[in-house]
């Protein structure tokens, strides 16, 4: 049964992986890179992050993320991550879209 709920969740986050991809697609055909990044991590990640703390009581920025160098230079990887990522998606052609309908994305 374990492997069951297992393979299923692992179809459900493919799927998740895959919209995000398409809307990514989508959204960089109309608005910038770095719009992008800030609509989807700014304001999408950051609000579910927050609301998820407030309802655990945590709090949103921990006294020791100043302390701990690997812990700021993981977050710096992991946004260098994210641009790479959105790029790779933004900039590579559309092969199954309308030829009409492709156009390069802007970075601002």
């Amino acid at each position: 049964m374990e492997n069951l709920r297992g393979s299923l969740l692992m179809v459900f986050a493919m799927v998740c992986f895959a919209t995000e991809d398409m809307f990514v697609k989508m959204l960089t055909q109309h608005l910038a890179v770095a719009e992008v990044l800030v609509l989807l991590g700014g304001l999408g990640g950051g609000l579910v992050f927050a609301a998820a703390a407030v309802w655990r009581g945590d709090r949103l920025i921990s006294r020791d993320l100043g302390n701990r160098p690997p812990v700021m230079l993981r977050n710096l990887m992991e946004v260098v991550g994210t641009i790479g990522f959105v790029c790779a998606i933004a900039f590579t052609p559309r092969s199954q879209w309308p030829r009409r309908s492709c156009k390069p994305p802007r970075w601002w």
